[in-house]
């Protein structure tokens, strides 16, 4: 198949180097010099997260995409993915606030992510001042 990639941004060319290791004769096309400095992948804050989305198809397609990052970093050696988890705190928003709707897409679908009580997140997480007018959640994968 032949397929052409538009941005060769990190997901752009993650997504031609899996096309052309699959064997498709992939063209990658970019409108700057790559690294693209006005690239939003060259921003140091870069993130993937399953939290903040309620479409289900986004959970999968980031769920599946962090196994890709798993598999490369095992196959270069490199450390590419930092599993750091990530702590979510939600204060005075309604049932449609984009966290809580992510929250229980991801449970709904039995993903990992859980609820923490005020208790639990002092004492796992003591670097934190949170109340009882929060909703905590807690997202292992999350990294950047």
């Amino acid at each position: 198949m032949n397929v052409c990639v538009v941005g060769a941004g990190i997901f752009g060319m993650a997504a031609a180097l899996e096309l052309r290791r699959r064997g498709h004769a992939v063209t990658l096309v970019e409108r700057g010099e790559i690294p693209n400095p006005e690239a939003s992948s060259t921003d140091v804050s870069k993130v993937i997260r399953r939290t903040m989305y309620p479409n289900e198809i986004y959970v999968e397609l980031v769920t599946r995409s962090a196994a890709q990052w798993r598999e490369w970093h095992e196959r270069t050696s490199r450390s590419i993915y930092y599993q750091t988890g990530k702590l979510i705190a939600v204060r005075g928003f309604g049932p449609e606030h984009e966290a809580l709707a992510g929250w229980e897409t991801l449970s709904r679908l039995g993903k990992d992510v859980t609820e923490l009580t005020v208790q639990e997140v002092n004492r796992r997480f003591p670097q934190f001042a949170v109340s009882a007018e929060d909703r905590l959640f807690h997202d292992p994968w999350a990294g950047y």
